[in-house]
């Protein structure tokens, strides 16, 4: 809802919405792998062999749930209704 906001086509915002995609998930993982990061991650997951599953996913469902809560308060802050309806 926030691209589309600001984009004058829906065209637009899908393609602002795929780059914010691409920058936020896929780049990361691939300057990961590339500058050598594997035995790392693989060593940080191996220490993550006796912890609970179930404490890992509910860190990461409460993670998602207060990045959902703050993105939903911005949406809330920018969003105009004034200006969706047409005079």
């Amino acid at each position: 809802m926030l691209a589309s906001l600001r984009a004058p086509t829906v065209k637009r915002a899908q393609q602002t919405l795929g780059l914010v995609f691409l920058f936020v998930c896929l780049l990361p993982m691939l300057l990961a792998v590339s500058a050598g990061m594997r035995r790392r991650i693989e060593g940080a997951l191996g220490s993550l062999k006796g912890v609970n599953p179930g404490i890992i996913l509910a860190g990461v469902v409460l993670f998602l749930a207060l990045v959902d809560v703050v993105l939903m308060l911005i949406a809330m802050a920018r969003f105009k209704r004034s200006k969706l309806i047409l005079d």
